[in-house]
């Protein structure tokens, strides 16, 4: 399947499936991240959030807890948290939230055109990248959902996102990303429950190098 551009209100082209018995969903082993939830970024020199961190790596097993809720735009908000009591003391939470244009659900598909949650335009995507006490008054970018599994309640179970930003709007001020969720039991192969709903492009990929923004030169 391609994946879906979402720059509008077009939003088609997704798998969605009710599950009405249990289903086992595997996660492919990763050498890189033991744990499948985990937030992995790169940033350039210049990014006020970033810091120009680079191969940057959280995940429960470095001691950090990732948890996810609906926000007020019917997207998804991640806390990314440790422990405040053991340095480094500046690096201890970060926050991402997203959102679809027109309220919509977040499904796969690439989403262009993100401004800053949530003060972003009806027709377009809301991203908002910030931690430890920093934070951009205007962002730029775009994310790729690759795979969104809710409760029937509308909890994240399962979410997968490649995410670029650029602060205040600056395309020297980049943040390149990707978080993984999983709220499901482990090990890696896990039940979702009877009637979760299931919206998958593709199967949720593991670790990976983050490319460069295509306007610009930067490590990798």
């Amino acid at each position: 399947m391609s994946p879906t551009i979402r720059t509008g209100i077009a939003l088609t082209g997704c798998a969605l499936a009710l599950i009405g018995s249990d289903t086992a969903l595997a996660t492919p082993p990763d050498p890189a991240v033991t744990s499948p939830t985990y937030l992995a970024f790169d940033s350039s020199p210049t990014s006020w959030v970033g810091r120009g961190h680079t191969d940057y790596l959280v995940s429960p097993d470095t001691g950090w807890t990732i948890t996810a809720q609906r926000n007020n735009d019917d997207g998804v908000n991640f806390a990314i948290t440790r422990d405040t009591g053991a340095p480094p003391f500046d690096d201890y939470f970060w926050n991402l939230n997203l959102a679809a244009p027109f309220g919509a659900t977040l499904t796969p598909g690439q989403y262009t055109g993100a401004m800053r949650y949530p003060f972003q335009e009806a027709a377009n995507p809301g991203i908002d990248f910030f931690g430890n006490h920093r934070g951009n008054n205007k962002q730029a970018g775009q994310f790729e959902v690759l795979e969104a599994v809710y409760a029937p309640n509308g909890d994240v179970l399962r979410f997968a996102l490649d995410f670029t930003q650029y602060g205040e709007e600056d395309l020297d001020r980049w943040i390149i990303g990707e978080l993984r969720f999983v709220a499901v039991p482990e090990p890696a192969t896990a039940t979702i429950m009877a009637g979760a709903i299931i919206f998958a492009a593709a199967p949720s990929p593991t670790h990976r190098r983050r490319p460069a923004p295509r306007s610009r030169t930067a490590r990798v």
